[in-house]
């Protein structure tokens, strides 16, 4: 559309004159036009954010769907927003074997807060405060998460004969009529090497939780570590070692479900299965040569269609032809005539002009002597 109105402007502006300057800002914006209509972009499916109950999922992370033949993110970052007996969406994430409750994702500081689906308060809404603890922590095998500096190691032995000093008992975990306790214990307070065999514990499990300044301590522990693990564990996602080539291409990574083959989604509408990365651009050198040889011809074409759009009892050669003969004409008169310009003669000059010395040389070169001295 932008090309046909450009030709209506051109026409509509023909009928009365022909402007080459008009002519000559026309041509590059006809250009223009043509070449961006030829090269339409098709951006492919790659939202730049979704949500799950006030949750935003944006890139590394996606939201999974039913029937989902690509994504735009990382492997094992699909965030699935499931349906809770009470109709509430919560957004689940499964690591290992297991799942977790997302409670929050900072992506300025690329880390999230993930809750162990089986304490989560958001999961299930009746409050547990003797909660069995039933896997160790995450295995993320090449997951390219890690746990952050702001957490804690706690360590559960469960169904033991007896507990250490440095460990707290969970009364509401005893058994066999108090003959077999649980306890728990911070990982860092526990000594180097120490020998549990000796207790004779059913099951042993650690668990990360957020170590902040509620983290209680003693007796305490025992009593409310239920509260504790609700509270969740922060990791920390880095670039996966398979997406870099196209995160440095400014790409997004992805995965097409049909063919197993990884993707990336570029900014300009392609989509590649290794980086954005085209061919090295032109130099500045030779984009000054395309420059300029454009101009020349915008230039010659320009002049081309004034020549043709004249009428025809004058065309512009004719018109070169006889301005070329006016100045042969105008040069000759000079040679002939001379300027006509003013011209200033000494008295020499006017004594032989005037062939009249006998009557009017003095009068003459007294007068020409007073205008020197009045100089």
């Amino acid at each position: 559309m932008r090309t046909i109105r450009l030709l209506e402007i051109f026409f509509q502006h023909s009928k009365t004159m022909v402007d080459p300057l008009f002519l000559s800002l026309l041509f590059p914006l006809f250009i223009s036009s043509i070449a961006a209509q030829s090269n339409p972009t098709n951006y492919p499916t790659c939202p730049s954010h979704d949500s799950c109950n006030g949750l935003t999922i944006s890139y590394p992370f996606w939201r999974m769907h039913d029937n989902q033949t690509q994504f735009c993110g990382y492997q094992g970052f699909g965030i699935n927003c499931s349906t809770t007996i009470n109709r509430t969406d919560l957004p689940i994430i499964k690591l290992g074997n297991n799942s977790y409750f997302v409670h929050e994702i900072i992506y300025r500081t690329t880390s999230i807060i993930l809750v162990d689906y089986d304490v989560s308060p958001i999961v299930i809404p009746v409050p547990n405060h003797c909660p069995r603890v039933l896997h160790n922590n995450i295995d993320f095998q090449s997951l390219p998460f890690s746990f952050t500096e702001f957490n804690a190691n706690l360590s559960f032995h469960i169904n033991c004969n007896g507990i250490p000093d440095f460990a707290t008992k969970i009364p509401c975990l005893e058994s066999d009529s108090g003959r077999r306790k649980s306890c728990v214990n911070l990982v860092r307070n526990e000594p180097k090497d120490f020998n549990w065999s000796t207790y004779s514990c059913d099951e042993h499990v650690v668990k990360t939780v957020l170590n902040n300044d509620n983290l209680p301590d003693g007796d305490r522990l025992g009593r409310e570590y239920g509260g504790v693990l609700s509270r969740g564990f922060e990791l920390q996602w880095r670039s996966l070692e398979d997406c870099g080539k196209c995160e440095e291409s400014n790409g997004w990574c992805g995965h097409n479900n049909s063919t197993g083959e990884s993707m990336c989604f570029c900014s300009d509408g392609r989509t590649t299965t290794d980086h954005c990365k085209t061919k090295k651009g032109l130099g500045w050198k030779t984009k000054l040569i395309i420059g300029s040889v454009a101009a020349l011809l915008s230039m010659v074409l320009t002049f081309i269609i004034f020549c043709i759009m004249k009428p025809s009892s004058s065309n512009c050669i004719e018109t070169f032809k006889r301005q070329t003969e006016d100045d042969k004409s105008v040069e000759a008169f000079i040679m002939q005539y001379g300027s006509l310009g003013m011209k200033r003669y000494n008295y020499v000059d006017i004594k032989n002009m005037t062939n009249y010395e006998e009557v009017l040389g003095p009068c003459l070169k007294e007068s020409y002597q007073m205008v020197v001295l009045l100089q």
